[in-house]
């Protein structure tokens, strides 16, 4: 099973003329936290914790703005 499995998630900043903000600040939550959870919002690791479901885990900045993937298992 999937159980006990992290995955690492990166996400990077870019600003209006599309330059990447090397210090942006970004958090990582899981939508279903009963399929997978990020135990440190800034780190970017997920831990699954069942065998079978799906999430979405979701990148924000403290702007606001936002982007997630969809992982299955």
């Amino acid at each position: 099973g999937n159980t006990g499995t992290s995955l690492s998630f990166t996400a990077t900043g870019y600003d209006a003329q599309n330059n990447v903000v090397s210090n942006a600040i970004i958090g990582f939550v899981s939508r279903n936290p009963a399929i997978a959870t990020v135990p440190n919002l800034g780190s970017g690791t997920v831990n699954l914790v069942a065998v079978r479901g799906e999430t979405w885990i979701v990148a924000q900045s403290l702007t606001g703005l936002r982007d997630s993937a969809h992982v299955r298992v």
